[in-house]
């Protein structure tokens, strides 16, 4: 299962649907938050593949949660932006947080950093922001899971 996942698009739908132009053969996007309508003005001018989207402290739809619970491929994956758990400064207690609902994976955003980290049984990711911020390229992550493997992450850049 090959999942994009993009977060921190503020309005830069134009990256969104050139990532989604460039990436093929996609099962699902996750959207972290800070543009989520981005996305889904994308797919009025590209097809894509089912969408999971959480909140984001920018984001105005109180209809999206601001997390969600995910099983995909035998792996349970907390989604969120991240702005609850203070991931600009330490990802601790998001760490905590994903350990409590015995998660797999927590994926996020917020704090327009890639990140990458494992931590006892844990793999947390951040792919970045696809807004292209001063001196920065538009970021956004993939995810490939198959049930029984360890998850693969990887950072991308849009150039």
């Amino acid at each position: 299962m090959k999942i994009l996942i993009l977060s921190d698009t503020h309005g830069n739908t134009n990256a969104v649907v050139k990532i989604l132009e460039r990436e093929k053969n996609l099962d699902s996007i996750f959207h972290l938050g800070d543009g989520i309508a981005d996305i889904y003005k994308a797919r009025e001018q590209i097809e894509c593949p089912k969408c999971y989207t959480v909140r984001g402290n920018c984001d105005e739809s109180l209809a999206t949660p601001p997390e969600m619970i995910l099983n995909l491929e035998g792996f349970k994956i907390l989604l969120t932006h991240g702005d609850g758990y203070g991931v600009k400064n330490t990802t601790s207690a998001l760490y905590q947080s994903a350990r409590d609902k015995n998660a797999d994976i927590a994926i996020f955003g917020h704090s327009h950093k890639q990140i990458y980290q494992y931590e006892s049984g844990i793999f947390m990711f951040n792919p970045g922001s696809v807004l292209a911020d001063i001196g920065k390229t538009s970021e956004y992550g993939i995810l490939v899971l198959n049930h029984g493997e360890n998850p693969v992450f990887e950072h991308k850049y849009l150039t």
